[in-house]
């Protein structure tokens, strides 16, 4: 299991600071995140200044907090300099073992009640003392100046404002770091090729007209956003590339983006990823209007620009989308291949009340492909405008519910769009209807959404003689089934699939491939 909690030392003055420190480190809780101080540290048999510096040196980062005060300061028979304080010493110590440091300094034009080095001049009974306190005042000054070239500094006005600033300034790195690369059997990290949706007609620069967006009306999603009022923003994790935040069509779309492993989070960006981030969340602010407006992406890029990834590096994202706050996963990409090590995050996501949707695949065929066919997963097919079954989506009893595929104009290029299929975008227009349902019942377990969204959507026509699969979602019919009192019940209980292959317990023979494939 992926670590989920880092220990962060917490490090001020404490008589100007305690409501401060206290209110920092409920926020951090609140992330699931440990945080030390020196009065946790108990009894020690070594002196303070050795107890502080291994304490220091064990956490994963230092955050300080500096007002006006400059603090106790160790002489040399402590084993300081008489110059530095101890708040100093404990920046040293960190930045010495390659450890981050988060420095929030208070705005000196912000109203403040507390004691400050200065006010000790009015008390001042001597010359001595005088100086003492201008020396304080000086050498406080000289801290804040050390900071200011040694780390990245924000300036706080107030105990909240704080706060709220420790948090957004240690979410990326929490992401980052929280949940380490999970170890994985022979295999698991190879690369291998993707298989990637059709390819898009010819990329024009218009954005497309209304009448284009005609999957919107298909599964109902503006009837469902009108029937419940301003949700709590859902935030919604996608595992795949890097969008093109500078796409119109994301426009005003919040994204936060995460690069795991070796794969870079930052660059031009792909289509893949953009079209998944439009289709979710977009605005409408360019013309393009996505299923749930409102929603926060979290953008965990697995994919390298080749679109080739791992089952051990999608693991890894699912672990951090969790540490994350993401309450749903949208997976678009898979493998014909079943992985221990991605079934168990899957897992361990869903006990954390994590909804996982996954693209079923594009082969025409009933062969199951994975995570999609994995437990805990509502897997998608594709759609064409007519509610058939396109001939190229894969299909079965595994298949839990349909949406649109086909002919879908999408975002393209830097600033265009084209038409495009693929049942990664059926995959992404589900997630954005999950984060709908969740809006009107944050509550819901991964069980119950898929219950809704199977028991609200409308049968598919499947071509031929081909297999039957799961219906095409309503959102709003399944808001409104989300709405309905007493909708609590089952845990998130495994929903068996019919004709599933059981897991292999054993590890996948060495040098075996587990392809990651874009659907």
């Amino acid at each position: 299991m992926g670590r989920y909690v880092l220990d962060l030392f917490l490090s001020s003055t404490s008589e100007d600071l305690r409501v401060h420190r206290d209110t920092v480190a409920e926020a951090l809780g609140r992330m699931l995140q440990s945080t030390v101080r020196m009065e946790s540290f108990g009894a020690k048999p070594s002196k303070p200044l050795d107890t502080c510096r291994q304490e220091v040196e064990r956490c994963d980062a230092l955050i300080v907090l500096v007002g006006h005060r400059y603090g106790w300061i160790p002489s040399a028979r402590e084993g300081g300099d008489d110059e530095k304080s101890i708040t100093w010493w404990e920046v040293q110590w960190a930045l010495d073992a390659g450890r981050p440091v988060y420095a929030f300094l208070v705005d000196q034009e912000a109203p403040w009640t507390g004691p400050r080095e200065q006010d000790a001049l009015i008390r001042a009974a001597s010359e001595a003392e005088s100086v003492a306190t201008w020396r304080a005042v000086k050498r406080l000054q000289a801290f804040r100046a050390f900071l200011e070239k040694e780390t990245t500094r924000v300036l706080f006005r107030n105990a909240d404002h704080l706060a709220s600033l420790v948090v957004s300034s240690l979410f990326q790195w929490l992401l980052q770091h929280a949940a380490p690369v999970r170890p994985s059997a022979p295999g698991d990290d190879a690369p291998a090729p993707v298989v990637p949706p059709d390819q898009p007609a010819q990329v024009t620069s218009a954005a497309p007209r209304p009448g284009q967006h005609y999957w919107l009306e298909q599964i109902h999603a503006g009837s469902a956003r009108a029937s419940f009022p301003a949700p709590d923003a859902i935030k919604v994790a996608i595992i795949s590339g890097h969008p093109r935040l500078g796409h119109p069509a994301l426009r005003g779309v919040p994204i936060t983006t995460v690069a795991i492993g070796e794969t870079p989070a930052a660059g031009a960006g792909d289509d893949h990823t953009t079209t998944l981030a439009a289709l979710i969340g977009g605005t409408g602010a360019a013309g393009f209007t996505g299923v749930a407006p409102g929603v926060e992406l979290l953008a965990m890029s697995v994919l390298d620009p080749n679109g080739v990834g791992s089952n051990a590096g999608i693991a890894t994202a699912i672990d951090r989308a969790v540490v994350g706050g993401a309450r749903i996963l949208c997976l678009a990409l898979g493998s014909a291949e079943r992985s221990e090590v991605l079934d168990d995050a899957l897992a361990e996501a869903n006990e954390a009340g994590v909804i996982a949707i996954a693209a079923a695949g594009n082969d025409g065929s009933e062969r199951h492909i994975y995570p999609a066919a994995s437990d805990f997963v509502i897997s998608v097919g594709a759609v064409d405008p007519s509610g058939r079954a396109t001939a190229w989506t894969t299909r079965g009893a595994w298949v839990d519910v349909s949406a649109p595929g086909q002919d879908l104009w999408v975002p393209a290029g830097d600033d265009g769009y084209a038409r495009s299929n693929g049942t990664s975008w059926s995959c992404a227009i589900v997630a954005g209807v999950a984060a709908l349902v969740l809006g009107a019942r944050p509550g819901l377990t991964s069980a119950q959404v898929r219950d809704i969204l199977i028991a609200t959507g409308h049968p598919v026509v499947s071509p031929g003689a081909g297999a039957a699969t799961g219906p095409v979602v309503n959102a709003f019919g399944a808001v409104q089934r989300a709405l309905q009192s007493g909708l609590t019940g089952p845990s998130n209980a495994r929903r068996p699939r019919p004709s599933s292959p059981r897991r292999n317990a054993g590890a996948a023979p060495v040098g075996a491939k587990r392809p990651t494939m874009r659907k």
